[in-house]
C-alpha cells in the first residue's frame, strides 16, 4: 500500500526551482532517496512568488509531502526535526502525519517532464544544455504513456496569462534544473480517471525525474495547495492558494514585475504622482495587496 507522509514545515522562503536542492537535502539525511530504484518520492513545495525574485514564499500550515510504500515509513522518520538547507534557504520539518491516497476523477501535477521522441521536430535547440520538448509533441507523448500503461483518460495542460505584449495565454511551462542541466516540462491535468487508475497514477507517477518531484499527481483540490489553503472558492472548486497564484500572475502581467512596470503600471505611477524610481516600493505594496486580498 502506498501512502503519504505530511511533514509540517517552517522557515523558508526557498528557491522557486527548489526540487533538486530538496532532493539533495533529503538524500543527505535519508540515503534511500538517492538510490536509483527508490520508491520514495516527494511533491514540490507549494507557495507563491516571494518578494525577492526567484524565491517561493511558503504559506501557513505548509507540508512536505513524501509518498512511499507503507513498509518504508520507518526509513524517513529521521527527517522529523531536521533543518534542511535548500539552495541557500532553510526548511525545518516537524513530526509527520499519515494520509492515504485518495481516488479522484481528476488529478494534477505541478510539472511533468518527458524524453523527446526521435525525429527532426522532437526538440528545439536551446542554449546552456536545456532540453525542450515542443508543446504539441509533449501532449502526444504523455497521452501515449498513459495508453501504454492501460490508463484511459483525458490529458490537458493549463494555460496562464503572461506579461507579454500580445496578452495571449501560454501553456503553464516549468523549468527543472539538475546541476547544470535544465529541462522544460509542463503542468499536467489528467481527468476522466477510474478510481483504480487514479490511485495507480498517483502511486506510480508519470514521466521522468520522478525522484525530484516531477510527475507527482494529487487530486485537483489538493494539487495547488496541499490542503493548506484557508478555504476554497466553492463556485469553481479552485483552492485559495491556487486562486492567489493566479491573481499574482495576472497582476504582474498587467502592472509589471522584476524588470519594471508595464505601460499600465507606468500610468498608475503617474496617477499617484510617482516616477519609475518608485517602482520597487510600489511593486512591494502591490504584491502585498495581491497576496492578502482574500
Amino acid at each position: 500500500m502506498v501512502l503519504d507522509l505530511l511533514f509540517p514545515t517552517s522557515d523558508g522562503p526557498v528557491a522557486t526551482d527548489h526540487s533538486y536542492w530538496l532532493f539533495a537535502a533529503l538524500s543527505h539525511v535519508v540515503p534511500a532517496f538517492h538510490t536509483p530504484d527508490s520508491p520514495l518520492r516527494f511533491a514540490p513545495l507549494p507557495g507563491v512568488r516571494g518578494p525577492v525574485s526567484g524565491t517561493l514564499a511558503l504559506p501557513p500550515r505548509c507540508h512536505l509531502r513524501v509518498r512511499l510504500p507503507q513498509d518504508r515509513i520507518g526509513d524517513v522518520l529521521g527527517l522529523a526535526g531536521k533543518r534542511l538547507e535548500i539552495g541557500g534557504g532553510f526548511l525545518r520539518l516537524g513530526v509527520p502525519s499519515v494520509t492515504p491516497l485518495t481516488p479522484a476523477a481528476t488529478v494534477a501535477a505541478r510539472v511533468v517532464v518527458v524524453k523527446p521522441d526521435a525525429g527532426p521536430k522532437a526538440t528545439r535547440p536551446t542554449p546552456r544544455g536545456k532540453v525542450t520538448v515542443e508543446f504539441g509533441q509533449f501532449l502526444d507523448i504523455v497521452r501515449r504513456m498513459l495508453e501504454r500503461a492501460g490508463i484511459a483518460a483525458q490529458v490537458e495542460v493549463p494555460f496562464r496569462m503572461t506579461n507579454k505584449r500580445d496578452g495571449q495565454p501560454e501553456p503553464c511551462r516549468r523549468v527543472v534544473r539538475v546541476k547544470t542541466k535544465r529541462m522544460v516540462g509542463y503542468a499536467v491535468t489528467v481527468s476522466g480517471l477510474s478510481a483504480a487508475d487514479s490511485l495507480r497514477l498517483q502511486a506510480e507517477g508519470l514521466g521522468g525525474r520522478r525522484r525530484i518531484g516531477c510527475g507527482f499527481f494529487l487530486p485537483t483540490r489538493e494539487a495547488g495547495c496541499e490542503r493548506i489553503a484557508l478555504g476554497q472558492y466553492h463556485t469553481t472548486g479552485v483552492a485559495l492558494l491556487a486562486h492567489t497564484e493566479a491573481v499574482v500572475e495576472a497582476g504582474e502581467a498587467l502592472f509589471g514585475g522584476d524588470t519594471g512596470p508595464t505601460q499600465l503600471g507606468r500610468a498608475w505611477l503617474r496617477f499617484f504622482k510617482l516616477t519609475e524610481t518608485n517602482w520597487p516600493a510600489f511593486r512591494r505594496d502591490l504584491l502585498a495587496a495581491m497576496l492578502l486580498h482574500d
